[in-house]
């Protein structure tokens, strides 16, 4: 994988259904050969409810997996190297998670804020201890980011191994069927009745939207939150003067701008489009939530107000509410 369209955010991400087995036995392959020859314990188990299928980018996920897994059997001399895997939270969670745990060597307090680093201002100890492994770690983290989700480091000591949590966000459309792997789960018995799987919903169904971001991380991840949410058009723009310019070609029914970015920023944006009479609903994302920025975004021009970080359900409500006012204008 190239190392410098990971850190351009240019690696192409394909969606794909797949069976989550196939997946975890190729790991299992992968690494079982290793894991007989240092004599550790592998294994990949998964924990309450898991999904039989699952949609993200495979070739990705298992980069990541393959990763984080592979620097787990290089730290680690003895004891076991251990995946867990399920479904973050509720039984509808859109979220699927693995925790991949070790025995091995750890890490001190000085050398857990350099893990993801790609060594370029890390010391020479560090680089030849980890071997490269920072710059898999960097290029799983960003990967990670890329699907809608986050590699953390969730603890380590000295001697005594880490724990890495992956977690990745999922179309909906494909958590069923849902495996329980309680140790005394049994088949339940036929109930008579005939299971129907709706459609899953899609309220931004055909919509034309545009993102005005600087940040490539978070322009890929609205954009997907609203591609899932049935966007048909998405464009993006990097600053206020890329977006004058698409406002003044394309018609959108939303636009959701940052407010500050490099050059012209999202107050000066919207001050312009209001002046030529832009009528189209303007959502301001910003990290800002002191008490009164809202108002002050409203006076400016924007419609309304999102907090980042990003979530999903708040965006996609808010984008609803806007994109059905403009239909019922029109």
């Amino acid at each position: 994988l190239d190392l410098s369209k990971v850190e351009a955010n240019r690696v192409e991400i394909n969606l794909e259904r797949f069976d989550l087995d196939d997946l975890l036995n190729d790991l299992r392959e992968s690494f079982q050969h290793k894991a007989q020859i240092k004599g550790i314990e592998f294994s990949l188990k998964g924990e309450g409810l898991t999904p039989s299928y699952i949609a993200t980018d495979k070739v990705r996920l298992r980069q990541i997996l393959g990763n984080v897994i592979g620097n787990a059997f290089k730290f680690t001399d003895s004891g076991s190297v251990r995946v867990t895997y399920g479904l973050s939270g509720k039984e509808e969670s859109s979220r699927i998670f693995f925790r991949i745990a070790d025995s091995g060597i750890g890490l001190s307090k000085e050398e857990i804020p350099l893990l993801f680093n790609t060594f370029s201002q890390a010391d020479a100890t560090i680089s030849r201890r980890f071997g490269g492994t920072g710059l898999g770690l960097f290029i799983s983290k960003k990967l990670a980011a890329l699907l809608g989700g986050d590699l953390q480091l969730e603890s380590a000591e000295p001697g005594k191994g880490c724990v890495f949590y992956l977690e990745i966000e999922l179309d909906s459309r494909i958590l069923t069927p849902l495996v329980q792997n309680a140790p005394k789960a049994k088949p339940a018995p036929d109930s008579g009745f005939e299971v129907i799987l709706k459609e899953p919903s899609k309220p931004l169904q055909g919509g034309r939207f545009l993102i005005v971001e600087d940040s490539p991380e978070l322009q890929m991840l609205v954009a997907r939150i609203l591609r899932l949410a049935g966007a048909a058009k998405i464009d993006i723009a990097s600053d206020g003067h890329e977006a004058l310019e698409r406002c003044a070609k394309e018609d959108y029914d939303v636009v959701l701008m940052d407010v500050q970015m490099p050059g012209m920023d999202g107050f000066e944006t919207v001050r312009r489009l209001r002046s030529q009479n832009y009528s189209v609903p303007i959502i301001a994302l910003t990290a800002h939530a002191m008490k009164g920025y809202r108002e002050e975004c409203l006076a400016v021009g924007y419609d309304d107000y999102l907090v980042k970080p990003i979530d999903r359900g708040q965006i996609v409500s808010t984008v609803e509410h806007f994109q059905h006012l403009i239909h019922i204008k029109n």
